[in-house]
């Protein structure tokens, strides 16, 4: 199952949504649109929700706890994979590893640099509806080679929803993962993404 990312500048994307592979929830609804320019894979969250929550103040907060959105990516042949996680509140958390245990996480310096915008569209006591945009320059993260462009090239990826510290916590991914529990650190469940 490959799925095809489109040239922004050609005015195409691709909209996906997340599933809760884990529970049967309808409460929590979410997408994202993707897209790339050149060496910058962008991704735009849609998310609604019962509960928003934002308390994340720091990069490399714990912000899977807060009402979040993931990216993990994976240069094709290589062990070790990269999982961006955004927070509702603008921060993030990125790191680097082989699996779950062990990863290094990015200087808050490389993350600050990281254009990410929120955007609360509404918030109230019975649902909460917002989007996250997010430019990732994939040269920075070693997922591409310096100037190389994304145009041909193919990915492995998995893209998320996530809110463990919310009263009603859900995990919601592109792609199925079968583990009894929610986990996302598994890369053998990442889809080949084709930049077309």
């Amino acid at each position: 199952m490959c799925l095809p990312i489109y040239d922004a500048d050609e005015k195409l994307h691709q909209r996906i949504m997340l599933t809760p592979w884990w529970s049967d929830t309808d409460k929590v609804v979410a997408s994202v649109k993707l897209s790339y320019h050149k060496n910058i894979f962008l991704a735009t969250y849609s998310v609604q929700e019962p509960q928003l929550r934002r308390m994340c103040t720091h990069f490399n907060d714990e912000v899977y706890k807060d009402s979040c959105v993931e990216v993990f990516l994976q240069k094709t042949g290589c062990q070790e994979y990269m999982n961006f996680e955004f927070s509702a509140s603008g921060f993030c958390h990125v790191a680097k590893g082989t699996s779950r245990e062990g990863r290094e996480s990015l200087p808050k310096k490389l993350l600050e640099a990281i254009p990410v915008e929120v955007k609360v569209l509404e918030n109230n006591t019975e649902r909460s509806l917002w989007t996250l945009s997010v430019q990732l320059d994939l040269c920075k993260f070693g997922l591409l080679l310096e100037n190389e462009k994304l145009q041909g090239k193919t990915i492995l990826g998995n893209f998320f929803c996530c809110g463990d510290g919310l009263a009603e916590p859900h995990y919601l991914s592109y792609a199925q993962i079968d583990t009894l529990k929610p986990d996302f650190h598994v890369p053998s469940s990442f889809v080949p993404l084709e930049f077309v």
